[in-house]
C-alpha cells in the first residue's frame, strides 16, 4: 500500500526512528514531516521538512509535493539512496564497530 501512494505524510512531533518513514524512503514515496532535529540528521534532503510545526505548515508541504511532479521525482530519488544507507547489515556492523571502540579495542 504504501508504494503506491502519492506521498506518506508523518505528522508526529516526536519519534525515535520511524519505521514508517524508513519504509516509504524505500520504496521511493516521497514524505511530508515536521523539520524535527532527529529527523533532519537522519533523513537529510530525502523528506520535504516543513517549519513552523502546526496544522497550516504540514498542509502546505503536502499541496506542494503533490502539485510538483519533479519534487516528488527528486525526493523518491533521494529516499531510496537514503534508505539504501540504512541497511541492516551495516547498521549492525556500525554498531559492532562502536561498541569495540567504547571497550578500547
Amino acid at each position: 500500500m504504501q508504494k503506491s501512494a502519492d506521498a506518506i505524510v508523518i505528522p508526529s512531533i516526536f519519534e525515535s526512528y520511524s519505521l514508517v518513514f524508513a519504509e516509504s524512503l524505500a520504496c521511493g514515496v516521497p514524505v511530508v514531516a515536521f523539520g524535527m532535529p532527529f529527523w533532519k540528521g537522519l533523513y537529510d534532503d530525502a523528506a520535504l521538512f516543513v517549519k513552523p510545526m502546526d496544522a497550516r505548515a504540514l498542509a502546505d508541504g503536502i499541496d506542494r509535493v503533490l502539485a510538483d511532479a519533479a519534487l516528488r521525482k527528486r525526493l523518491a530519488s533521494s529516499g531510496k539512496k537514503c534508505a539504501a544507507g540504512h541497511d541492516i547489515r551495516e547498521t549492525a556492523r556500525a554498531y559492532a564497530r562502536l561498541y569495540d571502540e567504547l571497550a578500547g579495542r
